[in-house]
């Protein structure tokens, strides 16, 4: 009897819990069914916090097949932060979510679980700078529901929470109803609100809401911070092209002046001269023309056994009597590499010093180069630190400083860099960088959303691109140093139409002469061709390494690729000895 007893009791208790269980089963399937018929509902809670902005929490019920997705309105306002999505009930969550920017719109998505259509979602985040000062009252302004909204609410419900004042409401259903707050504040109810129709509430503050100096910074939040973007990099290249006219483009020389016997130059001074540069071509004219003086050695060690060439440059003679940049640089070659690249720096200033005080620039081109490259690069850090203190998205700092600054400083070394290969990977290499960076930043842009001060940074960033594109062309020769140029320039064709003497006696120094003029021009092969051809010496300050001496004298056309390839092993060598990317 106890068995039977216990038996039927148990019975009960699971037909009881399994009656429950479909019960609840029931209900929840009837739930959902009303929840689909009557379409996605809301209730959003907003707050104004003290520094202008309006704290706001949506709760959403959202039926089975409505995506996860809410449109927060931004246009206007300062910037979206504290976006956030949890669900609510007992498993109370936070949800992954992506935000994407539409016109005037920052769309908040997020993955649906099949457990979500039972519960609410709730989306949180802040609007900054929504109280404007006026003349005789302030305004705050709520896009409760943006425009880009995909679907519509069969019901919407807003609370917002602020002094009290006159509201006026934008938008919405005919069914919009407009009610105080007994605690304070406006009540906004709408039924039936379709997808695509704003809704956007505007409260009159009493004069005094906003805080004091406000106008100003409403107005960058606004409108100033938009204009500054484009209007610091627009005055920047005005200014710039302004300082260009005046003081970067050359002066022409008098007529009078045209007449007069120009100056017999330097070699490396008539390169700079000629294109405002010193490279490793001037110097290695340099190096000749002081070895034809006497003042240095070459010494060409053929390769052997897998062994490269070499070249070994030595001093002859004391150095006195030299200019300081011709010191320094044979005491450069002569210290075979011992001396850091320092010492290259000096070199090249002292040349372009050299250039300034022989009257053929206003500045050394150097110094005025450097100057305004490094005005853009304090630009462009000033640029960063602006973005990164307007709390500006990874993805759009990431993208700001990939997009402009890497592929600045890529174009910058393609454009000093004197490896044909090296000039088209950093080329390429920059627009690679230029497309991922707009690529980064391009979903974080569009209207609201952006910090004024992430804006003002964006304006120096694209300012400071425009002192690096004018750098180079800043420096400004005199009247002297453009009649020089033009002189330097003309002669090139003498040189391509020289014709080697018949002379024996004239050929060797005319071919040492020449031979420095004919590196900077670029016509060393010719150059060393014609003479090998007319029967020239080698210059005696040029010695070929044989086993463990030297050879003796030999005629420039038996050795004549060996004396070439000595050049370009000089050339290399100085390149070397300069700082990288040096050439400006």
């Amino acid at each position: 009897m106890d068995n039977a007893r216990m038996m039927t009791r148990l019975n009960r208790s699971l037909l009881a819990a399994g009656t429950a269980v479909l019960f609840g089963v029931a209900v929840v399937h009837a739930a959902r069914r009303v929840a689909a018929s009557s379409g996605p509902s809301a209730e959003a809670a907003a707050v104004l916090q003290d520094d202008g902005s309006v704290s706001v929490r949506v709760i959403l019920s959202l039926p089975e097949g409505v995506p996860g997705a809410f449109a927060v309105d931004v246009a206007g306002f300062d910037s979206l932060s504290g976006v956030g999505v949890r669900t609510l009930g007992m498993r109370e969550t936070d949800v992954p979510f992506t935000v994407s920017k539409v016109k005037g719109a920052a769309v908040i998505r997020w993955s649906r679980e099949p457990w979500h259509h039972s519960v609410p979602v709730e989306v949180g985040y802040t609007l900054g700078g929504a109280v404007t000062a006026g003349g005789s009252n302030d305004s705050l302004a709520w896009g409760v529901v943006s425009p880009a909204q995909e679907f519509g609410f069969m019901e919407f419900t807003a609370v917002l929470r602020c002094p009290p004042g006159k509201a006026t409401v934008l938008g919405g259903a005919e069914a919009t109803a407009l009610m105080p707050v007994e605690s304070g504040g406006i009540a906004v109810a709408v039924d039936k609100l379709p997808a695509g129709m704003p809704l956007r509430l505007m409260v009159s503050l009493p004069k005094g809401t906003a805080q004091g100096g406000f106008l100003w910074v409403k107005f960058m939040k606004t409108t100033g911070g938009t204009i500054a973007m484009f209007l610091l990099p627009l005055a920047s290249f005005l200014v710039l092209l302004a300082v260009f006219w005046s003081r970067g483009m050359d002066p022409v020389a008098a007529e009078a002046e045209w007449g007069a016997a120009g100056e017999p130059l330097a070699p490396e001074i008539a390169g700079a001269v000629a294109d405002e540069y010193v490279d490793g071509r001037d110097l290695a004219a340099a190096a000749l023309d002081m070895a034809r003086a006497g003042f240095l050695e070459l010494e060409y060690v053929p390769g052997k056994e897998g062994q490269a060439a070499d070249l070994a440059v030595r001093q002859v003679k004391p150095l006195e009597g030299l200019e300081p940049h011709r010191k320094a640089l044979a005491e450069l070659l002569a210290s075979a590499g011992e001396m850091g690249p320092g010492e290259g720096v000096k070199v090249l200033d002292a040349v372009y010093a050299e250039t300034a005080r022989q009257g053929f620039f206003r500045k050394a081109p150097s110094v005025e180069r450097n100057a305004y490259a490094l005005a853009g690069a304090a630009l462009g850090l000033a640029g960063i630190l602006l973005l990164a203190a307007g709390a500006t998205p990874l993805r759009l700092f990431a993208g700001a400083v990939l997009g402009f600054g890497v592929p600045f400083a890529m174009a910058w070394g393609a454009l000093r860099t004197g490896h044909v290969g090296m000039r088209w990977a950093l080329g390429a290499g920059a627009a690679v960088a230029l497309g991922g960076g707009l690529a980064l930043a391009q979903p974080a842009l569009g209207a609201g959303g952006l910090s004024w001060v992430a804006k003002l940074g964006f304006g120096l960033l694209f300012s400071s691109f425009f002192f690096f594109a004018f750098a180079p062309a800043m420096p400004q020769r005199t009247a002297k140093g453009s009649l020089e140029k033009a002189r330097v320039l003309s002669s090139r064709l003498g040189f391509e139409m020289f014709v080697p003497p018949a002379d024996k006696d004239r050929l060797d120094a005319e071919f040492q002469n020449g031979l420095p003029f004919a590196v900077i021009f670029r016509l060393r092969t010719d150059w060393i061709r014609k003479f090998a051809q007319a029967g020239a010496p080698t210059p005696r300050w040029w010695k070929r390494r044989a086993g463990d001496g030297q050879d003796g004298p030999r005629p420039l056309g038996q050795v004549q690729a060996e004396f070439l390839a000595s050049l370009d092993l000089l050339t290399a060598k100085i390149q070397d000895l300069m700082p990288a990317g040096s050439g400006g």
